[in-house]
């Protein structure tokens, strides 16, 4: 995840058209769910956790690379060279070292609901460079919020991300604009008991178990939109895009897996404006980079409070990475003052990448493995 000092410029614009076609779809689906929906509820939506970006206090919007530039800003797609993920597999959770031994399946329901911690899986792959991002994302999380009943609700987030950026290239000074598309889906099943669960993960079938135990669940679909810009200059860089444009709305269905109708009940992620800018110093044997992020959610105070933004003034990240012999990774930052750090080691071919952060009075763990070239 890295400033790219070297970019290529994009003389050739492809037809617009595809893509106009996507906008207007989104655009009328973003009016037409409102008078659809009697009522609304704010979600995450789609919300990757990358390791890289959590390590450095979750700052991405003027830094990130790569597979991570597609959660973060399309106007970074404009690298030189394309970066392909044919998988990214995360794990993360609030680990409780004193947990006594026991499958691994059991050990992560138990932390979910016995200790009131979260726990998600994210599995995704795609490919970014040469104003191009194109990629498939999904995240699975568990929470609980009354430990006690034994109960847990499971989250699941999916989507594709299609986006193209635009650069001119003047002298020393880059400028890009992007934009894409992600068409979302998302189905969330309340109230599961944690030991039917823990059986159902030990059956011969657990994916075809788990769907069995699942009598009700609210399920969305919805379009969501994103326009960024970038203007880099030597090892200076600034960006800003705004997510989620007009909110992202999900329209919603509610029944069984295999029987769902249409519900009065709506979902929304609210559309954020993210402000980022990165100083990234030449290294020879160790590469550092410094950065920061501001988050401002464009919306009302109700939407605003339910999406765990305290102020209209939203949220300030600042994160750094040190690349040592171009191996290994150091990262630190702060998000919402909330310290966080990781190591990533790169192969080449592989990735390992690991970060915690301080959510008080926890600690909120992820850890990566990937296959990139």
């Amino acid at each position: 995840m890295r400033l790219d000092r070297e970019t290529t410029e994009h003389r050739q614009i492809p037809s617009r058209l595809p893509m106009l076609r996507f906008i207007v779809l989104a655009l009328f689906t973003a009016m037409l769910v409102p008078a659809l929906c009697a009522e609304t509820v704010v979600v995450d939506g789609l919300r990757w956790e990358s390791p890289r970006v959590l390590a450095q206090g979750s700052s991405s919007a003027g830094i990130a690379g790569g597979w991570d530039a597609l959660f973060a800003n399309p106007a970074l797609f404009t690298t030189e060279d394309i970066e392909i993920t044919a998988i990214s597999l995360s794990v993360g959770g609030r680990p409780d070292p004193t947990a006594p031994e026991e499958p691994m399946s059991s050990r992560i329901l138990r932390q979910i609901v016995d200790d009131g911690r979260g726990g998600r899986v994210q599995l995704g792959y795609g490919l970014v460079g040469r104003g191009w991002g194109l990629g498939f994302a999904g995240v699975l999380r568990g929470e609980s919020e009354d430990p006690a009943s034994g109960l847990v609700d499971l989250h699941l987030d999916a989507g594709l991300t299609i986006g193209y950026a635009h650069q001119i290239r003047r002298d020393e000074l880059r400028l890009a604009v992007g934009g894409d598309l992600r068409p979302l889906v998302r189905l969330e099943a309340a109230d599961l008991n944690v030991a039917t669960l823990d059986a159902a993960a030990s059956d011969p079938r657990p994916m075809a178990a788990l769907m069995n135990e699942m009598e009700t669940v609210d399920a969305g679909w919805g379009i969501g939109v994103d326009v960024g810009g970038s203007a880099a200059w030597r090892d200076f860089r600034a960006s800003m895009v705004l997510r989620d444009i007009g909110h992202t709305r999900y329209l919603g269905y509610r029944g069984a897996v295999d029987d769902l109708r249409r519900s009065d009940v709506g979902a929304l992620t609210p559309m954020t404006l993210r402000t980022g800018f990165a100083y990234d110093p030449i290294g020879e044997k160790v590469d550092p980079v410094f950065h920061v992020e501001s988050i401002i959610p464009l919306a009302g105070a109700d939407i605003r409070e339910d999406a765990g933004y305290a102020t209209a003034l939203g949220r300030l990240n600042f994160g750094a990475e040190a690349r040592i012999m171009e191996v290994f990774t150091v990262r630190a930052g702060l998000c919402g003052g909330q310290p966080s750090a990781g190591l990533g080691l790169d192969l080449h071919l592989f990735e390992v990448n690991a970060a915690f952060r301080v959510d008080r009075p926890d600690v909120d763990g992820r850890i990566e493995i990937a296959a990139r070239y």
